[in-house]
């Protein structure tokens, strides 16, 4: 039971660390790499993506809440722009 509890612990940090890594500003390399670490090397990989990783860009948060900016308001801004045109 407690091995399964922290199988499941290191599972939900590290898709956590991936999230984190893909919405970060660095470029598709570091990406991958940082990616490919936590996922082979699950508990390593985790620790040294917070001590040494990318950071997340805070301004990919404010993009999905702009309108437009996200799928869901994507048909609204197209049609928009269209109708300004």
């Amino acid at each position: 039971m407690v091995a399964e509890l922290l199988i499941a612990g290191i599972c939900i940090l590290d898709l956590w660390a991936i999230v984190v890594v893909l919405r970060s500003s660095a470029s598709s390399g570091a990406k991958t790499i940082w990616c490919s670490l936590v996922f082979f090397l699950p508990i390593i990989g985790f620790m040294l993506r917070f001590m040494f990783g990318p950071e997340e860009d805070p301004t990919i948060n404010e993009a999905v809440l702009e309108p437009g900016r996200n799928w869901a308001g994507l048909s609204v801004f197209i049609h928009r722009k269209k109708r300004e045109r």
